[in-house]
């Protein structure tokens, strides 16, 4: 997949939202879109943040976790909460149950 490394952020977000969206599993999609967009999470707005960590929460794989509680990650969604509309506090009310769910 290295074509991933050209999509910009919406790209990246729509990306791993719509597998989700339809049920399409692919762990290797979504380390790749993992690995290249945890060093450009500053590209991301309000909108692609919810969707990405929502898409990862819905597969809950391994890595997805990590990705998911990465620590850039979580400061970035703080500091936009002020940002987010309805539909997008609410995925990411769905990532925090599933962190809080994988945390134990």
């Amino acid at each position: 997949i290295p074509c991933l490394r050209e999509f910009n952020s919406q790209a990246l977000a729509n990306t791993v939202w719509a597998y989700s969206t339809v049920g399409h599993s692919s762990p290797q999609l979504f380390d790749k879109v993992a690995e290249v967009a945890l060093p450009r999470l500053h590209e991301l707005n309000a909108q692609h943040l919810a969707n990405t960590v929502w898409a990862y929460a819905v597969f809950n794989y391994p890595t997805n976790f990590e990705f998911g509680t990465n620590p850039d990650l979580v400061r970035l969604i703080v500091s936009s909460m002020g940002k987010f509309d309805e539909r997008e506090l609410s995925q990411l009310h769905q990532w925090n149950l599933w962190v809080k769910e994988r945390i134990g």
